[in-house]
């Protein structure tokens, strides 16, 4: 376990690793200790990234205390690894599904040796590969229906202008973005980028744009349209391979059984 005061901290960081785990990294004054660090945690995104905001604004608040209050005490921070947590907190909910599937094909192929059917049993492991895809392609339909229903059912149609140009440093190199500029209904003013089909292409001068007012998010009109395209394409390949990986797993040991 190491232990040291807020106003000891120098610098804090979050260090991206294999998701959906990140290192919190802390490094502290040079006039504290000898060893600055770092000093590295590891913690799920989700929770390093708030941590580390709210230490970075302890430490700051800590800095113009202690300029201000030689005598005060601040608070201490206790950063100690983790020993123990729960299954679901160690892995993903998709690494989850993967080894469930894996621990039921493994059953039911020896099941299907024990009962003398050595072609099903091989044969169940051919659900692994179909399931392999439809497990992650799953909750990319769930995004693409909120595509849908954000825009058309609680969307505003408002008006963008262009305003600038911009550059977005894509997989395939430099790539221009347009931005728009557009008044929400509760008369705050937002930006809007649109990042065209083609390098060249040239912006329009105003837009028509969905505006979402729940979660303050902008669309443009073709985005629902994408977004069907990805909902219907994606819900083919689950039937498909779903319907397949059912057929292999658990329908072949249903034949057996039943």
């Amino acid at each position: 376990m190491t232990r040291f005061p807020y106003d000891a901290v120098d610098e804090v960081a979050v260090v991206p690793g294999r998701a959906p785990w990140v290192r919190l990294r802390i490094m502290l004054r040079p006039s504290v200790t000898e060893h600055r660090g770092p000093y590295e945690l590891p913690c799920r995104d989700r929770h390093g990234r708030p941590f580390a905001a709210a230490l970075e604004r302890l430490v700051r608040e800590s800095g113009m205390a202690r300029r201000a209050h030689r005598a005060r005490r601040p608070a201490a921070v206790t950063v100690e690894p983790v020993r123990s947590l729960p299954l679901r907190e160690r892995h993903s909910p998709v690494r989850l599904a993967f080894f469930a599937l894996l621990t039921a094909n493994l059953f039911a192929s020896l099941v299907l040796l024990v009962l003398g059917h050595p072609v099903r049993a091989v044969g169940v492991w051919a659900s692994v590969a179909a399931w392999a895809v439809v497990i992650p392609v799953a909750p990319l339909l769930g995004f693409a229906l909120a595509g849908i229903r954000d825009p058309w059912t609680r969307g505003i149609r408002v008006e963008a202008r262009y305003v600038d140009r911009d550059v977005a440093y894509t997989s395939s190199g430099p790539w221009p973005e347009f931005i728009y500029e557009f008044i929400g209904p509760d008369g705050v003013r937002r930006e809007h980028a649109l990042r065209p089909s083609g390098r060249f292409t040239k912006p329009r001068p105003t837009r028509i744009l969905w505006f979402v007012p729940d979660n303050e998010t902008s669309h443009t009109l073709g985005d629902p349209f994408t977004s069907l395209f990805i909902t219907v394409m994606t819900g083919g390949v689950i039937l498909f391979l779903g319907g397949i990986a059912l057929f292999l797993m658990p329908g072949l040991l249903i034949g057996v059984l039943g």
